[in-house]
């Protein structure tokens, strides 16, 4: 009796036990990133083409041989889609004349092979490349799946997206004819997927035709409210294309929460749309540096302070921020930099950087030009599309509040706008930016204090200025190049005892540079043998450009 009794105290002891570790492996559960969890099942609704086996008996190329997820010379896979090159972790590159063939018959769960087949960026010059893609039941008898029959692809082109039903197909074939010759005709099929038919990365982005289908609803009625936000919407998906913003939206969360903002908002569709296509073309690249604004300024944009401004009366400083990171995000969709040399990191431009600085100077009264003439209202009503003659402006950020500053004294002692123009500053001279007299210790003061701020030379300011969330503040200085490691300079172009300067190029680009550090839209159009400056001027009765 007593030995049995032990027997249920040691079961139940046990049982506890049991119990107590299942408990606990429950909560470990529970405290896990289940992100994993959905990542797998997401996975499920795909494979990469790359990541199962080929029929290597089957398959050739034209040159060296088939490579996944890289070219031959293990650099990533790119093509161009939408205007804009990308680069992929995933695809195929398989050098014309070439096949790749696969066996799908492990893979009946699949309904569909998608991806974009085109030339890797690589591909610079030849005849070019005819893509075909052929599905068989038997391996044997071969059928084109492409709707319009074959696609020639060039170099340059915009690779083509594919969408093949392979439900009652057994086999997958990749084709590639180099037509008269194989040059350069680096064929590869990017971002190669097998699909459910219930796959969907869409991010939400409808298509153009889907926002026709929701446009139906409004005809007809006045153009305003949600009517006018559709309209909004489609527009960018069009201009910007369904790959570009998909792409976008995966990179990261900052993204989706950028896109939001701008999607749902009427106002911020206006500015960035009716502000003109992206500098570069790329669409994607742009939303990169708005994402970059808005993350680091969006209670910049919530401000609603009003302006005053004679204008627009309704203005707030949030409208203002907006406009301004709108126009940096469609001028820093490709590199802005100093015009005398761009390449250069010192004389590179910034998007987060460009906006604290005009945000600064806007502030603080910099561009007020003389008593009678105060730019700081006609910087605020200009729209997007004439800001970005302001924000392109191309010269580097470091030299933007010494410029406005070394300006603003010629006109606070000569009391004329003659000096908003480049030619009291420079002598039409054949520029030598290489000369070691710019770069030598001994003239360093020289230069120091001949471009001297108030008393502090050039090469001795550092401005401190407000930035944004994650840089909290920016510190500016002009950096001096050395004979070692010469760094080429807006000062360069004006007058000294040397003798220097420039001719009609670089007059007319530091003119641009003049104007637009004081809020005045200005750039440079070139003419046979000549350039010229255009630049924004306001009065009561228009607004106009003007040749100087």
């Amino acid at each position: 009796m007593k030995k049995n009794m032990k027997n249920k105290e040691s079961q139940t002891k046990f049982l506890f036990k049991i119990g107590i570790c299942f408990a606990l492996l429950f909560m470990v559960f529970l405290s896990m990133d289940t992100s994993y969890v959905s990542m797998a099942t997401e996975e499920k609704e795909f494979c990469y083409l790359s990541d199962i086996p080929y029929m290597a008996d089957q398959s050739s190329v034209g040159w060296r041989e088939v490579t996944l997820d890289k070219t031959p010379d293990n650099t990533a896979l790119s093509v161009k889609v939408e205007g804009a090159n990308y680069t992929f972790e995933k695809g195929i590159f398989a050098h014309a004349t070439s096949t790749v063939v696969y066996d799908l018959t492990d893979y009946a769960e699949y309904d569909y092979f998608t991806a974009y087949l085109g030339l890797n960026t690589t591909s610079t010059r030849g005849d070019g490349v005819v893509f075909d893609v052929l599905t068989s039941s038997n391996g044997t008898n071969w059928e084109s799946q492409l709707e319009n029959g074959p696609i020639d692809k060039q170099p340059g082109q915009n690779a083509t997206f594919v969408k093949i039903d392979i439900r009652n197909a057994k086999y997958l074939k990749l084709s590639a004819d180099d037509k008269a010759s194989n040059g350069n005709d680096h064929s590869v099929y990017v971002d190669a997927k097998l699909i459910k038919e219930s796959y969907d990365d869409s991010n939400g982005i409808k298509t153009v035709a889907e926002y026709d289908q929701i446009l139906k609803n409004y005809e007809g009625q006045e153009i305003t409210g949600d009517y006018e936000l559709t309209l909004l919407q489609r527009e960018l998906v069009n201009k910007a294309g369904p790959y570009a913003l998909k792409r976008f939206m995966n990179e990261s969360e900052e993204n989706r929460q950028m896109f939001t903002w701008l999607m749902n908002s009427v106002d911020n569709l206006r500015f960035y749309i009716m502000g003109g296509t992206p500098d570069g073309g790329s669409y994607y690249n742009s939303l990169v540096q708005l994402s970059r604004l808005y993350n680091e300024y969006s209670t910049d944009f919530s401000n609603n302070e009003c302006l005053n401004n004679k204008w627009y009366p309704d203005m707030t400083y949030g409208d203002l921020y907006k406009k301004m990171a709108m126009s940096i995000a469609l001028t820093h969709s490709q590199r802005v930099g100093l015009w005398m040399q761009s390449g250069v990191v010192e004389n590179q431009s910034d998007a987060l950087r460009r906006y604290a600085i005009f945000k600064y100077m806007h502030k603080n009264g910099n561009l007020r030009a003389t008593d009678n003439l105060d730019i700081t209202p006609w910087f605020e009503a200009l729209q997007v599309e004439e800001m970005r003659f302001v924000m392109n402006n191309a010269i580097d950020d470091e030299e933007i509040l010494w410029l406005n500053a070394y300006v603003q004294t010629k006109l606070d002692q000569y009391k004329t706008t003659n000096y908003l123009t480049p030619h009291p500053y420079m002598a039409y001279v054949w520029p030598d930016y290489g000369n070691n007299l710019y770069y030598t210790e001994e003239n360093r003061e020289y230069f120091n204090e001949l471009f001297a701020i108030n008393g502090t030379g050039l090469f001795d300011l550092n401005y401190t200025i407000p930035g944004g969330k994650t840089n909290p503040t920016y510190n500016l200085s002009v950096t001096r190049g050395t004979t070692d490691n010469k760094i080429y300079k807006v000062w360069m172009n004006f007058r000294n005892k040397f003798g220097t300067g420039a001719v009609c190029g670089g007059i007319s680009k530091s003119g641009s540079n003049i104007r637009t550090t004081h809020g005045i839209p200005a750039t440079v159009i070139g003419q046979p043998g000549h350039a010229a400056l255009l630049y924004y001027t306001k009065d009561a009765r228009r607004q106009r450009l003007l040749e100087y």
